[in-house]
């Protein structure tokens, strides 16, 4: 992952392949600020660019690009930070300024802060997710602390810095999990 593509090592012809934005290629990577790069359970290779999610296919050596938009099959943003696999073969997707997004089964499902509901995600920036051993998603955010999902009632729990209290987070930001 770099500021000016994708660069893809191949250990056993000993190559690299380097892919970039190209605005008249669509098969091409959406953005060439490529944030997180990340490798799931069937193998394949996701990247987060600052235009969006892309899968690719190495048989054909393109990727199939994921933007937001008012469409279905939409990711809530295209700022990419953070891609993970959880358990249950559900890839999420955390996005700066517009929270998480799950893709389970080819649907799409968006999770963002609402300020009137103390169960909904602490912030909309996300900079790591990962999961507990008890299942639960754990949700790394820029200034909002540790948001915890609970994926059988669908509820946030969060944890944040407290002055007072000694055992809290030390930081609000928490980048890498």
């Amino acid at each position: 992952a770099t500021n000016s593509g994708l660069c893809l090592f191949d250990p056993i012809k000993k190559i690299a392949l380097r892919f970039v934005h190209d605005p008249d290629n669509p098969g091409s990577l959406s953005n060439d600020m490529v944030n997180t790069v990340y490798r799931d359970s069937k193998n394949n290779i996701w990247a987060g660019t600052n235009g969006g999610l892309n899968l690719y296919d190495r048989k054909t050596r393109t990727f199939k690009r994921y933007v937001s938009g008012p469409m279905p099959g939409s990711i809530s943003g295209d700022q990419v930070m953070a891609i993970y696999e959880d358990s249950r073969k559900q890839l999420w997707v955390g996005t700066i300024g517009a929270g998480l997004t799950m893709l389970a089964d080819g649907q799409f499902r968006h999770f963002k802060n609402n300020p009137n509901d103390p169960g909904s995600l602490s912030h909309n920036n996300i900079k790591s997710i990962s999961e507990g051993p008890d299942g639960k998603l754990w949700v790394g955010t820029e200034n909002g602390g540790l948001s915890i999902l609970n994926t059988q009632t669908w509820q946030f729990t969060t944890h944040k810095h407290d002055d007072i209290e000694n055992t809290s987070l030390t930081n609000n930001s928490v980048d890498a999990l």
